[in-house]
């Protein structure tokens, strides 16, 4: 993939996911291939599992490109040194609510290879679900698709029970964040972390799962002009400029926007009011360009061009100017007058009226011309339905139930489950350059620490 188109499709996906927060792109678009990091089965996996790590977990700030190696290190690094310096005000949870927040906790997270955390199988199967149910909506579908697939939500996404628990993490999270913060920090030692030959991470999963299989991706068409609306006002436009010179054309994609999990950070532990840094530093200013953590990757940009029919503008010539007329005036301030016959303005007596005056004069009448009167019209908008924003902003394979299915199955696969193989199998993928990472949707983190005056702290 070309640098500098990259970035137009990274504002292409992120507009039609509808990512809340801002977009980052890296400097130039990073193949990439997704395997199902909670379960590697080899070192190349390994490899590929600590590259999605890296790339995002980087350097986030407002307005600049995304940087994979920071002076500061990655996200778990920095994360890690905040939680060894914060200092908590005197309040904790009881006996009842920690064995709630680790029954909560189960339901999100299990234990995976080495003992380190990953999303468990139900929140897995939940995403996938959630995932599935929003690409529906957006694209406009039924009500009775729509009712039939939340039916298969509740029973096979174990919507209730994830939901449940994600609220309670919640609850108990805004009352003490000191138990959260206990426990990502014990996590993210570095004798508990992955390892490679050469690196260690922190392991960060995706959703959906069967994006593994790029069958199930998204197929789209978009010209560059829709390229060119779709970037934010906040990203820099250079690159992509620079790319585009007078370019005119369409391209055509396959794309995913993959959310990110990670169980050793959490950002209400940001918003939390019961901790303090000791030298009065902050951790965020809250604009997204201030602090060590001004901002972390919620979504995860993969696209895959299958044609790309650009050609340079063509632009037709100006006309000849007329030999024979001037094409301004000889001498400043003078005004030329058109090439014509000029006829002198008569003037004749008019006809005395009831409230006329004598020696009244007047101008001879004009030829009669029919008057036309033209209607002002208003610009009408166009009347968008809700939920199908992805099908206006370009165009847009729409998922068929076989899609759908396939999808589902994929995931069940990946998670060791006796899934009901899809009825129809996808037709061959058309050659492509390969899948690239080529943007990141970023979320703020608040102003932090904003420690409450009501709480006791210790002196």
């Amino acid at each position: 993939m070309q640098s500098g188109l990259h970035v137009a499709l990274a504002a292409w996906v992120h507009s039609q996911a509808g990512s809340p927060g801002f977009l980052a792109c890296p400097e130039l678009p990073v193949p990439l291939q997704l395997v199902d990091f909670a379960a590697p089965t080899s070192m190349d996996d390994l490899n590929r599992a600590w590259e999605f790590a890296e790339l995002t977990n980087g350097e986030l700030r407002l307005g600049s490109p995304a940087r994979t190696a920071g002076p500061e290190g990655p996200l778990w690094t920095r994360h890690r040194r905040l939680l060894e310096r914060m200092e908590f005000a005197t309040r904790s949870w009881s006996d009842s609510e920690d064995a709630e927040f680790a029954a909560a906790r189960a339901v999100l997270f299990t234990d995976g290879q080495g003992g380190f955390p990953v999303p468990s199988p139900t929140f897995t199967r939940y995403q996938e679900y959630r995932g599935l149910h929003t690409t529906l909506l957006e694209q406009g579908a039924g009500p009775e698709e729509l009712t039939a697939l939340l039916a298969e939500w509740v029973v096979s996404g174990h919507k209730a029970a994830v939901e449940s628990a994600l609220a309670t993490v919640l609850r108990l999270g805004l009352r003490s964040s000191r138990p959260v913060a206990e426990r990502e920090r014990a996590a993210l030692h570095e004798d508990l972390l992955p390892t490679t030959a050469d690196h260690r991470w922190a392991p960060t999963g995706f959703t959906p799962l069967s994006a593994v299989d790029r069958s199930t991706w998204l197929e789209g068409r978009a010209s560059l002009e829709e390229l060119d609306r779709a970037l934010p006002p906040e990203t820099p436009r250079e690159v992509w400029e620079s790319w585009r010179a007078n370019r005119v054309g369409e391209v055509r994609l396959r794309f995913v926007a993959l959310s990110l999990h990670r169980s050793w950070f959490s950002v209400e532990q940001y918003a939390a009011q019961d901790w303090r840094l000791p030298d009065q530093t902050l951790a965020s200013a809250g604009d997204g360009r201030t602090g060590p953590v001004p901002a972390y990757a919620t979504t995860a940009y993969l696209v895959e061009v299958v044609d790309l029919a650009v050609a340079p503008r063509v632009e037709e010539p100006a006309p000849a100017p007329d030999p024979v007329r001037p094409r301004g005036p000889a001498w400043p301030g003078r005004v030329v007058l058109p090439v014509g016959r000029l006829e002198p303005v008569v003037l004749r007596p008019a006809a005395l009226g009831t409230g006329a005056r004598p020696g009244t004069v007047a101008l001879r009448p004009a030829a009669a011309t029919s008057a036309v009167t033209v209607p002002h019209r208003l610009p009408q908008l166009e009347q968008v339905e809700a939920g199908r924003r992805a099908v206006l902003l370009g165009h847009i394979q729409l998922l068929d139930p076989a899609a759908q299915r396939r999808r589902l199955w994929v995931t069940d696969v990946l998670l060791g489950a006796a899934g009901t193989p899809p009825p129809d199998p996808p037709p061959a993928p058309p050659p492509s350059s390969g899948a690239f990472l080529v943007g990141l949707g970023c979320t703020v983190v608040p102003l932090s620490p904003n420690p409450s005056p009501t709480y006791t702290w210790a002196p």
